[in-house]
């Protein structure tokens, strides 16, 4: 189904990036994503590579909504187009990349901190959501994020709370800072929430 269907879709997608039309160019993304979800489990790795050359070249003429609705539907998919989730997740727009970064296996470590050094807060905290989260990562989320990111960190069961980048901060000067003026006020605050404060 898959083979007999490229083709076509190949066709039409040349078509909508030479027009330039968003609105041809969504309607393809949706064949494609319902092509790939539909035959998922039966698909080898050539085939998944075609698609995720397809996916990738639909992102210059595709609305951001469109994209954030890709972003989604492959976000828990262990097979999807790694290309595709890539650029995805390194999506200026916050909307189109969380779905990814809080859900999809195909992110490599080195891509996540990336990710968490150079794009906005909102792209951290989607990252923070992740069910496990590596020692450099957290260590990478804890010294750029703000005092949200710090909180969604304190509150993830799958954060590594007792590993090293959790201690400088706790054993840190700013960590002694705000447990003074925490005593002080008689406020009972968890040091990683407030270290960004400071």
């Amino acid at each position: 189904m898959v083979a007999a269907a490229l083709p076509n879709l190949i066709t039409e997608l040349n078509a909508a990036v030479k027009s330039g039309s968003p609105e041809r160019g969504d309607r393809i993304l949706r064949q494609v994503t319902d092509l790939f979800l539909s035959n998922v489990d039966r698909l080898g790795q050539a085939q998944i590579s075609v698609l995720d050359d397809v996916l990738v070249r639909l992102f210059e003429c595709t609305e951001t909504t469109s994209q954030a609705h890709l972003s989604e539907a492959l976000s828990t998919i262990e097979l999807a187009p790694p290309v595709t989730v890539r650029r995805l997740a390194f999506h200026n727009d916050p909307v189109v990349a969380a779905p990814v970064l809080r859900n999809s296996s195909r992110l490599s470590e080195k891509d996540l901190i990336e990710i968490a050094m150079t794009l906005s807060q909102r792209h951290l905290l989607a990252i923070c959501e992740r069910k496990t989260l590596s020692e450099a990562l957290t260590d990478a989320l804890m010294r750029r994020g703000d005092a949200n990111v710090s909180n969604a960190l304190a509150h993830n069961p799958g954060q590594p709370s007792r590993n090293a980048a959790t201690q400088r901060w706790s054993d840190g000067p700013s960590a002694t800072k705000i447990s003074r003026k925490s005593s002080a006020f008689g406020w009972t605050c968890p040091r990683i929430c407030c270290a960004s404060f400071w």
